[in-house]
């Protein structure tokens, strides 16, 4: 799937030292769950999300520039077991925030889920210290619910994209 500046693309053995490395950036990540080394992103990430495209048919792709196909992070669509609903995720290597490229693949994300997933909403769990991640969600259209929820022990605030044309519950 392509957008204006990006490609989403599946994941490859390639986009393991990128993912590593992106991932293990403590700025980056501060919000995500905890990559040790390569073979933790290899189970937790790669494998993980090959496993979930073959088994839900929808998942996370790799973000790249459209400009020079370098490895830039994450988006995409994810339920694991024990999800409470389908989120929408993306983490992005710190070269790459501030850009707006968070908020243009979560655009083709979701239009992607409207298309072929038939769900009436999109979750967001979002660290109720990441405001950053907020922000991108309120312009993605994402309502917070007021609520919260504790996802493999750890506290999030629960937010909501509704369906166009759903009725909001």
């Amino acid at each position: 799937m392509e957008t204006e500046r990006l490609q989403l693309r599946e994941w490859r053995e390639t986009d393991l030292d990128d993912a590593t490395a992106m991932l293990t950036d403590p700025d980056v990540a501060r919000y995500v769950e905890t990559i040790a080394d390569r073979e933790d992103c290899w189970r937790s990430v790669i494998a993980l999300q090959t496993g979930h495209w073959a088994l839900r048919g929808y998942g996370w792709w790799v973000v790249t520039s459209r400009s020079d196909a370098r490895f830039m992070g994450y988006c995409g669509l994810w339920k694991p077991e024990g999800w409470p609903a389908v989120e929408l995720a993306w983490c992005l290597a710190k070269d790459y925030w501030g850009k707006g490229f968070a908020l243009e693949a979560g655009r083709a994300a979701v239009a992607w889920a409207w298309q072929a997933l038939d769900v009436p909403a999109i979750a967001g769990f979002i660290d109720p210290q990441n405001h950053q991640a907020k922000s991108a969600a309120a312009k993605l259209g994402f309502r917070s619910t007021g609520a919260s929820t504790v996802i493999h022990g750890t506290v999030a605030d629960v937010y909501r994209l509704e369906r166009p044309g759903a009725r909001a519950t």
